[in-house]
């Protein structure tokens, strides 16, 4: 992590005041944590900010803090936007493209497809953006038990709690970082109550999706309906399928279809979201979206996976 691009963010934040913080829609783990933890950076440092969500708190994030800081409208005139785990604009909310222009633009994100579209990029190799917020925090010596407990569900979230492949170098780093975290009070038994307790109603409905899953040469795909169940969660359980090479999670909405990618080993699922449908992520977990009716968009999204794993002998 480069300290000196940290120093330079902390200058830039010191300096500037009325910020609106927000991060891509949809949001995972990683997302609501970076952005309340960086609410918690701003707090800090006696800043005027808000925290902007797309989307209504759900119920397994009733614990977060700075909830009255959370807004869905842009009530005010804010001079510096901050972008939490988002690597492109296109990515946050219609509301805030639409103001969001002539502002100063801050991004901190990990991915590795990211458009560094900001007029400042924090953007590192990083398990989370929570990682990466954690050095922010700990340079800027902002310790307190609630940011811990954000900072471990960004990093558990995205790692799908510690599950994702990773070099031993990074594992070491990781399991470092969660042991100081604890240390500092971070509540490791409510992230994991956050992360892994579903209702009742929830699981029966993964049993009707898990049931309609279709296989085909290592390629396991399913459609769902838009915002039907947590997407991206019901792409890394289906990712645990030992035979599957590639998931696929098709969300079909209105007018668009969005797909989300996992898959392990060498197989760089990043670079079919970037090259083919307008979107990104990591090597082992990414997302886009496709603007075609279901039937044409099922059939366009294999023909290219296919090609992809033959390509590459997989």
């Amino acid at each position: 992590m480069g300290i000196e691009k940290i120093k330079e963010l902390i200058k830039i934040l010191k300096e500037k005041d009325n910020f609106l913080v927000a991060t891509h829609i949809n949001y995972d783990p990683d997302a609501l944590s970076s952005l309340i933890a960086t609410g918690i950076i701003l707090k800090n440092l006696n800043k005027n900010f808000s925290l902007y969500l797309d989307e209504e708190l759900k119920e397994e994030y009733s614990w977060v803090p700075l909830k009255e800081k959370i807004i869905k409208e842009i009530n005010g005139d804010y001079e510096n936007f901050i972008l939490v785990d988002c690597e492109s604009y296109r990515r946050i909310s219609e509301k805030i493209q639409k103001v969001f222009n002539d502002k100063f633009k801050i991004f901190i994100d990990h991915h590795q497809t990211n458009k560094l579209e900001g007029d400042f990029n924090l953007v590192a190799d990083a398990i989370s953006t929570t990682e990466i917020i954690f050095y922010l925090a700990k340079e800027l010596k902002i310790q307190s038990a609630e940011l811990a407990t954000l900072l471990l569900l960004g990093i558990m979230g995205d790692s799908s709690n510690l599950t994702v492949e990773l070099s031993q170098e990074k594992l070491i780093k990781i399991f470092e970082m969660v042991t100081d975290l604890i240390k500092l009070g971070g509540d490791l038994n409510l992230v994991n109550q956050t992360l892994l307790l579903k209702p009742f109603a929830e699981f029966k409905k993964l049993a009707e999706i898990f049931n309609q899953v279709n296989q085909e040469d290592g390629i396991f795909w399913v459609v769902i309906e838009g915002r039907e169940v947590q997407s991206g969660a019901l792409a890394n359980n289906l990712n645990k399928i030992r035979e599957a090479k590639v998931i696929i999670v098709i969300e079909d909405f209105e007018n668009y279809l969005r797909i989300h990618f996992r898959s392990k080993g060498n197989i760089d699922v990043a670079e079919l979201a970037q090259r083919y449908f307008n979107g990104g992520g990591h090597k082992n977990a990414s997302g886009g979206r496709l603007e075609m009716n279901l039937e044409e968009g099922v059939a366009y999204i294999l023909k290219i996976v296919k090609d992809y794993l033959k390509e590459n002998a997989f």
